[in-house]
């Protein structure tokens, strides 16, 4: 913490302001808070403390290191990962005469606290499987988990919005249900909101059957198949920000609204989701994490049909054939 605040001050910065890249709620509004307070002279360190009695940001300015000369001394003393690291902190920042202000108490780190702040929305579109019921099943062997089902109109783009209007969280991230997370997605998802620029990410894509436990399920040849086609989305992501629905699209809550949500359309509505965000920041795609998705389609339809029909609809989109027309030829 203290070289990076030393560089930041180095730099030119008179503020400076570290947040944990573990940590699920950072917002605008807590940084925006945060450099508020130390723009006022009775604040020299801010800190929010989090539950667990560390903290999750830490901000100085620059009359602090103009004082002390270097800023190790600052962060000594401690003793780190107990729960009276934010009460020490206080304390060493005291002794040096440094004049510190508490941000609310309000956040937790990730690996304590996992399912207090996921919460899990599943937008039904009016479906007549077991949907509900296999929501309810799931609900009920999971207690601890805050899960919520939502029915909205037919209409991907629609469903998704329906979604998004329940959700509590400051971080959105919309998922096929035929997709699995990554291991630790969650952290993924926030360091990489955390990047200067990067307004929104999504994984890179893997299929089930080319898992070590499924790789029976179809012929050798539709496995080259589709790990040649993995190899060119990979390339192609070198030459576009483009990302697709499948591929778990992520994002804040405000460049959610910011990008104007889902176009309401049966189909291309991730699309176009992709091209707004890409006029407001970069859209990162995380190259070598993987959302494992079911490949039955191409099994069924064939692999190169697939990828056919997908190049067509992009076509149509481009020049300006109406989603709803593509989604009347891709559905039938």
């Amino acid at each position: 913490m203290a070289s990076a605040l030393n560089k930041a001050f180095n730099e030119g910065s008179e503020l400076a302001v570290l947040i944990g890249s573990d940590v699920p709620s950072n917002s605008a509004d807590i940084l925006d808070t945060a450099l508020s307070k130390l723009r006022s002279p009775d604040c020299e360190m801010i800190l929010g403390q989090a539950k667990d009695g560390g903290y999750y940001l830490v901000g100085l300015r620059r009359e602090v290191k103009e004082r002390l000369g270097v800023l190790d001394g600052i962060f000594e003393g401690i003793e780190w990962s107990t729960p009276t690291v934010c009460q020490r902190q206080v304390e060493v920042a005291a002794l040096l005469g440094v004049k510190v202000q508490l941000l609310p108490q309000i956040l937790q780190d990730v690996n304590s606290s996992w399912i207090d702040y996921i919460e899990i929305i599943v937008s039904d579109g009016g479906s007549i499987d077991s949907t509900l019921g296999k929501v309810e099943d799931f609900a009920e062997k999971n207690p601890d988990l805050r899960i919520k089902m939502v029915r909205g109109s037919k209409g991907r783009g629609k469903q998704l919005n329906a979604g998004a209007r329940e959700a509590t969280g400051v971080n959105l991230l919309f998922l096929h249900a035929d997709g699995r997370l990554p291991r630790a997605f969650d952290r993924h998802v926030l360091l990489t909101l955390a990047e200067p620029g990067t307004i929104a990410g999504a994984f890179n894509l893997g299929w089930d059957v080319l898992q070590e436990d499924q790789r029976n399920d179809c012929s050798w040849l539709v496995q080259a198949q589709l790990r040649l086609g993995q190899l060119m989305r990979l390339a192609s992501y070198k030459f576009t920000e483009t990302a697709f629905g499948d591929q778990g699209l992520f994002m804040s809550r405000q460049t959610f609204d910011k990008a104007g949500r889902f176009p309401p359309y049966r189909l291309m509505e991730d699309y176009e989701m992709a091209m707004n965000l890409q006029r407001h920041g970069h859209l990162k795609i995380i190259q070598d994490v993987f959302i494992i998705a079911s490949a039955r389609r191409l099994i069924k339809k064939g692999v190169w049909k697939v990828a056919l029909i997908n190049c067509l609809l992009i076509l149509g989109y481009h020049i300006s054939v109406h989603p709803d027309t593509l989604a009347r030829f891709y559905y039938g």
